[in-house]
């Protein structure tokens, strides 16, 4: 088990990272600040993002990286529902 404080920073940073994606989504990256991200993450300061981040581009790096799996799956998942949907559909027609 990680050190308490090790536990805490990445806590925080992924409490940044989830307010960053929920900010990206609405606003885009380039319209969104540090103050939106600092809101959204329920930050105090914009400025502490860069305590655990180099800048922004390095935060939306790291939102994409964390979230491409769970986006691979989605799209896996509705390939799959597709799929299942069409093979119904041409089934059902055979009766």
């Amino acid at each position: 088990m990680p050190p308490r404080d090790e536990q805490g920073f990445e806590g925080r940073r992924q409490q940044i990272i989830h307010g960053a994606l929920q900010v990206f989504a609405s606003k885009g990256f380039d319209s969104a600040t540090n103050k939106d991200i600092a809101a959204a993450s329920g930050i105090g300061s914009p400025g502490l993002s860069y305590h655990y981040f180099k800048d922004k581009y390095d935060l939306l790096q790291q939102v994409v990286e964390q979230r491409m799996p769970l986006l691979q799956l989605l799209r896996r998942l509705k390939a799959a529902a597709i799929a299942t949907s069409n093979y119904i559909n041409t089934q059902s027609q055979t009766f």
